[in-house]
């Protein structure tokens, strides 16, 4: 006998293959979001990581190639922390 399994955001019945987790693409859609805005808060309240920002702001207005190179990978390691 199947349980009863719940959307995790909703709380709605779920419906649907046995390793759904939520109800519909609404709900899990914001619960992947909620997690990946969390993980950016937790990032931005770290002091290195606003200086670094910071830095690379000063050198994105200099117009520094280099500057791109860095948003390119601080935009790779928030890509991988939020998963």
């Amino acid at each position: 006998m199947e349980s009863q399994r719940t959307c995790p955001v909703c709380g709605e019945k779920i419906v649907g293959r046995s390793d759904k987790k939520f109800c519909c693409n609404e709900c899990r859609a914001y619960y992947h979001n909620l997690r990946y805005r969390e993980k950016l808060k937790l990032l931005s309240e770290d002091e290195d990581f606003r200086e670094l920002c910071s830095n690379v702001a000063l050198l994105h207005e200099r117009n520094s190639s280099l500057s791109l190179k860095i948003l390119g990978f601080i935009s790779k390691i928030l890509l991988i922390l939020a998963h």
